[in-house]
């Protein structure tokens, strides 16, 4: 048991062979704090006014597979995003990437429709145009090099529900 002025804060213990460490203040946080070249930071909060939910103060690096078991993923703080496959080496070909909706399971019943796939345009508001969607592709230059190749539009949905081919 920690105390701090006769107060317990939190606890170390065994349960059933895993190692337990709690906090024991109501809604306190936990802070996993270190030294970043001379400078205190908060590497890890976890809220438990909030079922524990975890703030890192900077970039997650996962080894492995990423399993997400809540329904959203949210990129936030206002910035431009982007999700993609880091480049490959110089003498290997680009990873595929593929983004798909739900399928329903084999076996248990029959005739059940998969998930819908959704891909939206940001929504503008009062006579701001809503984001287009625009498909890109990086085709081949037509001669030989080392350097990569641009990307150019291929199709545009726009707010008005036209889409243009580029190309075609």
């Amino acid at each position: 048991i920690f105390k701090d002025g006769g107060n317990a804060i939190g606890t170390f213990s065994n349960s059933s062979n895993n190692f337990v460490i709690q906090s024991s203040v109501t809604n306190g946080s936990m802070l996993f704090k270190g030294d970043d070249a001379g400078s205190t930071i908060t590497a890890l909060t976890l809220d438990m006014e909030n079922a524990g939910n975890a703030s890192f103060n900077a970039a997650v690096v996962v080894g492995t597979d990423l399993t997400v078991t809540g329904s959203d993923i949210v990129l936030g703080n206002g910035a431009n995003s982007t999700i993609k496959n880091e480049a490959v080496a110089h003498d290997a070909a680009g990873k595929t990437m593929t983004i798909s909706a739900g399928s329903t399971t084999a076996g248990t019943s029959n005739d059940q429709a998969g998930g819908a796939l959704t891909i939206q345009g940001g929504q503008g508001k009062g006579t701001g145009a809503g984001g287009d969607i625009i498909f890109q592709t990086a085709n081949a230059s037509g001669d030989s090099g080392n350097s990569l190749n641009s990307y150019a539009t291929a199709l545009t949905v726009s707010d008005d529900l036209s889409a243009t081919f580029e190309g075609a």
